[in-house]
């Protein structure tokens, strides 16, 4: 269940839900968001590198290990099918554009949710095929549209208490016991 992103009282006026499950080669994330208005979903972004976070969207990002300096890699699909991905510092800063190739995904709407699952191999970010931990967080940014009494909510898997989703150091981490893994 995610939480709000600055970690602030009181729970989402939406649920969300985020279900992580690995195996040797690929990781496996489903989303589960809420909504009852689904007209109300914005979807507005369609070009592969724009400002898919502006739409409602799921955000995943990586930092393979447990340095939370070090880089860090953001993959965002929106509601509309939408695709930005970058690698970036660990202060935020976008250094490159990365693709993170071999990732699939797929969204679905329904009548009161909508849903993406994505499939992410561990060969797709830099640093992550043997490692034993990796930083994780997911996001769900839910923007507040024109003449809408929908509230404007970011949550978040782990509470980053900003409200920026650029903070790595407070991401959750990943052990995959396959690999040795144990969390810190």
């Amino acid at each position: 269940e995610l939480e709000f992103i600055e970690g602030k009282a009181g729970k989402p006026s939406v649920r969300s839900s985020v279900r992580i499950v690995a195996t040797e080669q690929t990781l496996y994330i489903g989303a589960r968001f809420e909504e009852p208005n689904m007209s109300e979903v914005t979807r507005t972004v369609r070009v592969h590198d724009e400002n898919a976070w502006a739409d409602d969207c799921l955000e995943l990002f990586f930092l393979p290990g447990l340095d939370a300096a070090g880089d860090y890699y953001q993959w965002v699909v929106s509601a509309s099918d939408a695709v930005f991905d970058a690698k970036r510092e660990g202060t935020g800063t976008n250094k490159d554009l990365w693709n993170g190739k071999g990732i699939g995904f797929k969204t679905f709407r329904g009548t009161d949710h909508w849903s993406v699952e994505v499939a992410v191999p561990f060969a797709s970010i830099p640093g992550a095929t043997n490692q034993p931990v990796m930083r994780f967080n997911a996001t769900r940014n839910r923007p507040k549209l024109e003449n809408s009494t929908r509230p404007e909510e970011y949550m978040s898997w782990s509470v980053l208490r900003s409200s920026s989703s650029h903070t790595p150091a407070r991401y959750g981490v990943l052990a995959f016991a396959a690999r040795g893994g144990k969390l810190p």
